[in-house]
């Protein structure tokens, strides 16, 4: 019988916050929230058109973001970018840790690896 190692190897971090999108996105929002690690520098982009960015911001110390965009159109996905670790005093290879991994965690050739996605709804 053959033993595979552990995905993840070492002891978790258990003051992890993932890195998460608030569900539902609508067409018109202004505004895209969410949560993550205090400190670190989020940016939202457009996936559907190759990851342009629409907005960035830093999650608070309540692990609380807010990113103004423009208005944001139906069904484009929308993808939560770990922009810069900030003052969070993680490296970014810290984050690939299956828990600061959004339930829509996509990597995208070419474009890059978001922490979480979301559709816009109509």
């Amino acid at each position: 019988m053959v033993s595979y190692p552990a995905l993840l190897t070492g002891t978790p971090d258990n003051s992890a916050t993932a890195l998460e999108i608030d569900r539902p996105v609508k067409a018109g929002q202004t505004t895209v929230t969410g949560h993550g690690v205090p400190g670190i520098v989020v940016a939202i982009d457009n996936v559907t058109s190759m990851g342009d960015e629409l907005g960035s911001g830093v999650v608070g110390p309540d692990s609380r973001f807010t990113v103004t965009v423009p208005p944001l159109e139906a069904n484009i996905r929308l993808g939560l970018f770990l922009k810069d670790t900030g003052s969070s005093g993680k490296s970014p290879d810290d984050f690939n840790g299956a828990q600061y991994m959004g339930p829509g965690v996509m990597m995208v050739p070419q474009v890059g690896y978001f922490q979480d996605t979301v559709t816009v709804t109509p």
